[in-house]
């Protein structure tokens, strides 16, 4: 499986990147940021991605929507991640 993880918290790149590694058969990419992500996806093709709802360039809802549109793949599984609670980010991820 191929998973695209963008978040810019170094150490939570980190854990994903070694929980992954210890999952095994994952190729993962990581990216910190919107910008950098999009780059990535020009020449890699995730299965699914991870994302982080606050990046120093975009938030998660709007860099998930452009990654979707660059891939042409509108129902490309991903996962918004957050510290936020719950309360405060259930609407805006219904939307």
């Amino acid at each position: 499986m191929r998973v695209l993880y963008v978040d810019d918290d170094r150490v939570n790149a980190l854990l994903f990147s070694e929980t992954c590694r210890l999952a095994g058969d994952i190729e993962l990419e990581s990216a910190g940021s919107g910008a950098e992500a999009l780059e990535v996806v020009q020449a890699w093709s995730p299965d699914l991605l991870v994302i982080d709802l606050h990046l120093p360039d975009t938030d998660g809802y709007a860099l998930l929507g452009a990654l979707r549109g660059s891939l042409a793949s509108p129902g490309l599984p991903a996962f918004l991640c957050t510290a936020d609670s719950a309360a405060s980010v259930e609407q805006p991820a219904r939307e």
